[in-house]
């Protein structure tokens, strides 16, 4: 049996670490007229133009983010050239930049680990999916990109552990399909896709650990997603569910539950079994009656994080 301490630590890990793609780096952002640019890490570009970038770019040694968010203007190709030394680059943000197709010459980034491709509508997502495929992808941002399905080519992405599809309407099955095929997917976020049920080849994604599915128009939960048998957090506030979903109760490693925001009256009570692996459930703002309430905080005494 598992230890109450080791327990407590298990889930404390889960928490901190399920969101970490979004938590790399902490220090203050740069501009080009930085008057240490030697020093800094991080430089956002978001209104500065090409011409404006000629005999400054390359100053900065030691960047790690760039960050290029709703810069439509700059020339992609001719600031990836002046990055002093491309392979200090971790983080790329291009953001609402217009973009259809990316420069080849982004392979310059050998060390490239997380990409923001967020509100590109018109990107050529096979085309940029062909050079990613060169490089150590970790995380990759497409929000917001009218997404119905993707590329095969996804695929050829080996390294790919985070990949973040909120905001698009990813209902088309065969997504899930190559998606599976992804060796270290670890996190996927479905937020604000519109989805009315979860895609039934969803449950082919059984090397995900962190499934976010909030904000869409949720009611009920395949019987198939006991398949993931790696789901260790399970993000699906802000949907319709009137039932907490007893599937949650069967997956095998599941942790922690974020089920907020539902209008939630009922509780089944294959929840109240000890042999669950949940040790945290978050169910605020629910329409649970205020005796059930107290009745289930007893009943659920033996989690570890508990929130009505």
């Amino acid at each position: 049996m598992i230890s109450r301490q080791f327990s407590l630590l298990l889930l404390t890990a889960v928490s901190l670490t399920c969101c970490k793609t979004y938590r790399t780096f902490y220090k203050k952002t740069a501009t080009i007229s930085s008057t240490t640019p030697a020093k800094e890490q991080r430089l956002a570009l978001r209104n500065v133009t090409t011409p404006a970038l000629q005999d400054n770019l390359s100053k900065f040694q030691n960047l790690h983010m760039l960050d290029l968010t709703r810069n439509t203007s700059i020339d992609l190709a001719t600031v990836f050239d002046q990055i002093a030394h491309p392979e200090k680059l971790r983080i790329l943000l291009l953001d609402s930049i217009a973009l259809n197709r990316l420069p080849k010459n982004i392979t310059r980034f050998t060390e490239l680990h997380q990409l923001s491709i967020n509100g590109n509508p018109e990107a050529d997502f096979e085309q940029i999916f062909g050079l990613l495929k060169e490089l150590p992808i970790q995380f990759l941002n497409l929000q917001n990109n009218n997404l119905s399905n993707l590329p095969t080519n996804i695929t050829m992405i080996k390294t790919l552990k985070d990949l973040n599809l909120s905001g698009n309407t990813m209902t088309n099955e065969d997504a899930y399909t190559e998606l599976a095929k992804l060796p270290d997917l670890n996190s996927l976020w479905l937020t604000n896709n519109q989805l009315g049920k979860l895609p039934q080849k969803l449950s082919e994604l059984r090397q995900l650990k962190d499934l976010y599915i909030e904000h869409n128009a949720l009611y009920q939960i395949p019987d198939n997603i006991v398949a993931m048998e790696k789901l260790q957090v399970i993000h699906a506030g802000h949907n319709n569910f009137k039932e907490l979903p007893t599937q949650f109760a069967l997956l095998p490693r599941l942790i922690l539950l974020h089920i907020n925001n539902c209008p939630i009256h009922k509780i089944p009570d294959i929840f109240d079994k000890k042999q669950t692996t949940i040790l945290g459930l978050i169910i605020d703002q629910n329409q649970l009656k205020d005796s059930d309430k107290e009745i289930w905080k007893k009943k659920l005494r033996h989690y570890f994080l508990l929130s009505f």
